[in-house]
C-alpha cells in the first residue's frame, strides 16, 4: 500500500492508471465532439457575418485546427509528464524547508510531558492543550493524506478539462485547471516554510521547559502548548495562503516583474552594440574618406585636373571661350 507521503506523490499516475484510461477514453468522444461543434459554430459564424455584411471572409479554421491538435498531442504524449514535474518541482523546493528532525524533536517533547487530562480537575486550555498535542502528532499525515487525494482528482479530471479548450469558449478552462494543480502542487512548499519558522520558536520555548526552576518549566510548557495551536491553525491556513500567493494580483506582479527585467537587460544589451557599431563606424570614417580621396584625385589627374581641382574645369571653358570671341 503506497502511503501519502511527499516521497511517494509521484507514484500516483501509476496508482491512478485504471481511471485515467476512463476518463481518457472519455476526453477522446468529447474531443471528437466539440471538434465537430465548433467547426459547425465556425462556419455560422462565418455565414452570419457574411449576411450581416453582404459579404465575408471563409471561417479561420486554420488556428482552431492547430489549436486542437497540439491539445490531442498533449494529451496523448505529454500529460503525465507535466503532471508529475509540476508535483516533483513542489516536493524539491519543500525539501530545502523542511527540517525533519527539528519536527520530530518538537513532537517528542510535546508528548513526554505529562498531557494526560483528568476529568475532574480539567477545564478549557487543558483540554484544548491536550487536543492540539494529540493532534499535531498525525497533522502532517493528514495533511499529506488530503493533498494526495486532491492531487489524484485533478490528475484524473484532467483530461476531460482539457479537451473543453478545444472550442475557443472553453479555452479558459486549461488555465484554470494549470492554476488550481499549481496551487494544490505548492502546499506543500508552504508547509515547509510553516515548519521552517515556527517549529525552531517552539522548540525555543519548550527548552525553558527541561532547565530552570519549576515557573520556568511551566512556562515552557505553556509556550510550546501555544505554539502546538499555532502550528495547527497554520497548517488548516495552508489552502487559503496558496490560493493568496497564486491571486491574480500576484501572478500580474510577478509577470510585470520578469517582463521589466527581460525589457530592462534587452535594453542595456542593445546599447552596448549599438554603441559598438557606432564606435567602429567612427574609426572607420576616416579611412574610408581618405580611400575616396585618393581614387577622386588619381581620376581628375587622369583627366587633366592636376591640382585644380573642381574649380579648374569652369576656368579653362572660359578662356577658351574668351580666345574664340
Amino acid at each position: 500500500m503506497n502511503v501519502a507521503t511527499p516521497y511517494d506523490d509521484l507514484a500516483l499516475t501509476k496508482i491512478m492508471s485504471p481511471v485515467i484510461l476512463v476518463t481518457g477514453s472519455v476526453a477522446l468522444a468529447l474531443f471528437a465532439t466539440f471538434v465537430i461543434c465548433e467547426t459547425i459554430r465556425l462556419q455560422y459564424q462565418a455565414v452570419r457575418s457574411a449576411v450581416d455584411s453582404g459579404g465575408g471572409e471563409p471561417p479561420k479554421l486554420g488556428p482552431f485546427l492547430v489549436r486542437a491538435f497540439a491539445i490531442l498531442s498533449a494529451l496523448t504524449f505529454l500529460y503525465s509528464w507535466i503532471f508529475l514535474k509540476m508535483v516533483s518541482l513542489c516536493d524539491h523546493i519543500f525539501l530545502l524547508f523542511n527540517n525533519e528532525d527539528a519536527w520530530i524533536s518538537l513532537i517528542d517533547q510535546l508528548t513526554t510531558a505529562d498531557t494526560s487530562v483528568h476529568i475532574l480537575n480539567s477545564n478549557i486550555p487543558t483540554l484544548i492543550g491536550a487536543a492540539a498535542i494529540s493532534l499535531l502528532q498525525v497533522v502532517q499525515d493528514l495533511f499529506f493524506a488530503f493533498r494526495f487525494v486532491v492531487l489524484s482528482i485533478l490528475y484524473v479530471s484532467g483530461p476531460i478539462v482539457w479537451v473543453f479548450g478545444v472550442s475557443e469558449i472553453g479555452i479558459r478552462s486549461i488555465k484554470g485547471w494549470f492554476k488550481n494543480t499549481w496551487q494544490v502542487c505548492f502546499w506543500i512548499v508552504v508547509f515547509g516554510i510553516i515548519k521552517s519558522a515556527v517549529v525552531p520558536l517552539g522548540l525555543y520555548a519548550l527548552s525553558n521547559s527541561t532547565t530552570g526552576s519549576a515557573a520556568d518549566a511551566a512556562t515552557g510548557a505553556a509556550a510550546g502548548l501555544v505554539y502546538a495551536i499555532v502550528i495547527l491553525m497554520m497548517i488548516a491556513m495552508v489552502p487559503k495562503l496558496t490560493g493568496a500567493l497564486f491571486s491574480d494580483e500576484h501572478i500580474s506582479a510577478v509577470s510585470g516583474a520578469i517582463a521589466g527585467a527581460a525589457v530592462a537587460y534587452y535594453s542595456v544589451s542593445h546599447s552596448k552594440v549599438v554603441g559598438s557599431a557606432h564606435d567602429a563606424g567612427g574609426k572607420a570614417m576616416p579611412t574610408v574618406a581618405g580611400y575616396l580621396g585618393n581614387k577622386v584625385g588619381a581620376l581628375a589627374m587622369k583627366l587633366g585636373y592636376a591640382g585644380a581641382g573642381a574649380s579648374s574645369p569652369p576656368e579653362n571653358a572660359a578662356s577658351a571661350s574668351e580666345r574664340t570671341r
